[in-house]
């Protein structure tokens, strides 16, 4: 009896604002993490549910952008629910939204990306009251800029002044919903299921969920010297964040003039910095080849990056490689440009291409015989290269910073 009336009164306490603003939050966190799926796993079909969706963003199409806002907004929905006072009917009233979200999208949580699990449990477990390891990241995140720095100063400025305008439609609803109730607004949504199967599966993974070395952001005590990490750490970091990683030519060797007389397929980091010729800026960057892995932890990057092997390509001479690789790049050169076909043609065409040459790297790195197990310190001969070497890196660096 003690408890219902505590239950009514924390109900009476909740204003119409603090309701509508929850909902809206959870709202924005499900239209981000729609995004994600579409912009990371474009072979993972599900079922698009908010159609009015506000993300409009020039760099939503960057899988690491999509991924921190998404982390951010949730962060947002938990910590404007916990603002309301955490009431357990709004808990209850948003679950019920998410799993009818989850069972109308077509998403299975036992069958998914496994990154995509890990983000589809933490929102579980902020709509039970904790989302502790949420929290923890955010915490502990890598800031991108130094917090002192006047460079810091500047972006906090221009955030402020771009969220003017946001700011005073938000006062100007909490003017119109002030003196009102929660029971005044009601929120329903079109999910077209009942949201019964997602619960139970919840039910069942509750509490015994393994995030395996998983962050929702970068962290401050992540190892910074990428060559120092182990095979595990690198083949479940490409596991977490596939959209980061590729198979692509490197130049490993040098002869006294500084002309490339070696390439080798290497996985690689998408923030290493390299050259547009295969050259890699310095011994330290996430590149790896193939005398690191075993076949078996090879199998499981291929698979980690949904990469199919063809048969094909296990027989294919070093010339036969480069035929073939130059004649998918110079294709897609050519679809770029093609005027004959539609948009979604061309896409659908350079995807096409884009997968055979992933499949043509895989399959090199899978039958490379290299005996190195490291990315080599180049031995760069001559004043010419080292200068071009110098110049390229700091173009990287300047477009890098411009981006």
């Amino acid at each position: 009896m003690q408890r219902q009336k505590e239950l009514m009164q924390t109900q009476k306490q909740v204003s119409a604002y603090d309701k509508k603003t929850v909902h809206k939050m959870f709202r924005i966190s499900l239209e981000w993490l729609e995004k994600y799926i579409e912009v990371v796993y474009p072979d993972y079909k599900i079922k698009k549910q908010i159609h009015d969706s506000n993300v409009t963003r020039l760099d939503a199409n960057d899988p690491n952008r999509v991924e921190s806002f998404f982390t951010t907004s949730l962060f947002g929905f938990k910590s404007v629910i916990e603002l309301a006072g955490k009431p357990e009917f709004l808990y209850d009233e948003v679950k019920e939204e998410y799993y009818k979200w989850l069972g109308a999208a077509g998403i299975d949580v036992n069958n998914c990306p496994p990154r995509l699990k890990h983000f589809l449990f933490e929102i579980n477990e902020v709509l039970e009251g904790r989302g502790d390891k949420l929290e923890k990241d955010i915490e502990n995140r890598k800031w991108e800029i130094d917090p002192n720095s006047r460079e810091y100063e500047e972006a906090v400025n221009k955030v402020f002044t771009k969220i003017q305008s946001p700011l005073s439609k938000e006062r100007e609803e909490y003017e119109n919903l002030k003196g009102k109730n929660h029971t005044d607004v009601k929120f329903e949504n079109n999910f077209n299921d009942s949201g019964k199967r997602s619960k139970e599966a919840f039910e069942k993974i509750a509490g015994q969920h393994d995030y395996k070395g998983f962050n929702f952001l970068p962290q401050k005590d992540q190892e910074d010297d990428p060559q120092r990490r182990s095979n595990s750490e690198i083949i479940q970091d490409v596991k977490n964040y596939p959209q980061n990683w590729r198979f692509d030519e490197v130049i490993t060797e040098y002869d006294s003039f500084g002309k490339a007389i070696k390439n080798e397929i290497a996985l690689i980091h998408n923030s290493a910095e390299i050259g547009f010729d295969g050259a890699v800026s310095d011994a330290q960057q996430p590149v790896y080849l193939a005398g690191r892995f075993n076949q078996a932890e090879i199998t499981e990057i291929n698979q980690a990056l949904n990469i199919s092997q063809v048969k094909n390509y296990d027989n294919l001479t070093r010339e036969q490689f480069i035929a073939e690789t130059e004649r998918l790049k110079a294709e897609n050169e050519e679809l770029k440009n093609n005027q004959t076909l539609t948009s979604s043609e061309k896409a659908t065409k350079i995807q096409q291409n884009q997968q055979k040459l992933s499949s043509l790297y895989s399959t090199q790195f899978s039958n490379s015989n290299s005996n190195s197990n490291t990315f080599p310190s180049l031995a760069i001969g001559g004043t010419l290269l080292t200068v071009i070497g110098l110049v390229s890196f700091l173009v990287i660096r300047k477009y890098k910073k411009n981006k």
